[in-house]
């Protein structure tokens, strides 16, 4: 019984999982480990890694997009603050003139035909 435990034991291998990082799944000590596993497991420490970098990536976009709605939101706000004093101007012009607070010359105010 002692050669049959041997021979089992004969293509495995005793494997220690490091705990990379905290709320990792693979946290424990792990027995013997026939090769398949060991495929197993660098397969979904792969995709672990995988995972790791598109939350990076997706942060790190998340926080541009942010930034970038800022900048068009203050943009967007001077450029509606310059158009309502724009509008202002043309109508007090507007009504200076018609009102005679302003003198201008009739040519100014005449369309051409």
């Amino acid at each position: 019984m002692g050669d049959e435990k041997k021979d089992e034991l004969a293509g495995t291998t005793a494997l220690t999982v490091p705990s990379a990082q905290s709320g990792s799944i693979l946290q424990q000590e792990l027995g013997p480990v026939k090769p398949e596993e060991v495929d197993a497991y660098v397969k979904v420490r792969e995709s672990s890694e995988r995972l790791s970098r598109l939350k990076t990536f997706i942060t790190s976009w998340e926080k541009q997009q942010e930034e970038e709605r800022s900048l068009r939101r203050s943009y967007a706000q001077y450029l509606i603050i310059i158009l309502a004093v724009e509008l202002l101007l043309m109508f007090a012009a507007f009504f200076g003139i018609g009102l005679e607070w302003l003198k201008v010359d009739k040519w100014l105010c005449r369309a051409s035909r």
